[in-house]
């Protein structure tokens, strides 16, 4: 298994950790922090925000084949974008807040992220702004307050 693999191996069992954790509370939605990290609508891939949302959808009830709700009623929209041959980007927005109790830390100006960005070089410049690429138990910290 190449590096790549095993890191992201490595964030994803971090992940399904954490989101059963969550769920043992109520459920991650409640959680501004993974609202959040789990929305994105960009023409950069956030791997992070990939895998996460792989992990979550294990737990989601699917609609349709873009709709997928949790079970305190949150609707998340997953639509794919293509911006060339090479680039496909998980777009995930929230259609409909579910009925849950505001639960963890406010959101910081710094985001934490383990695996990073994929896109075009330009794209990147605004987004170092905002995020912050760092190891997995700062992010799983980060997302779990």
């Amino acid at each position: 298994m190449n590096n790549f693999n095993q890191t992201q191996t490595q964030l994803r069992s971090g992940f399904k950790e954490l989101i059963q954790d969550m769920y043992k509370e109520y459920c991650p939605c409640a959680y501004q922090r993974f609202r959040t990290y789990i929305q994105w609508d960009q023409p950069v891939c956030f791997l992070d925000q990939e895998v996460l949302f792989s992990v979550f959808k294990e737990h989601l009830q699917k609609i349709d084949d873009t709709s997928y709700m949790c079970k305190c009623g949150t609707i998340y929209l997953e639509d794919w974008e293509q911006y060339n041959m090479y680039l496909w980007v998980l777009n995930v927005t929230i259609k409909k807040n579910g009925n849950y109790l505001e639960k963890g830390a406010k959101i910081k100006p710094v985001t934490p992220v383990f695996l990073g960005f994929q896109g075009f070089a330009g794209s990147f410049d605004e987004l170092k702004k905002t995020y912050i690429q760092t190891d997995t138990a700062t992010v799983l910290e980060y997302l779990k307050k």
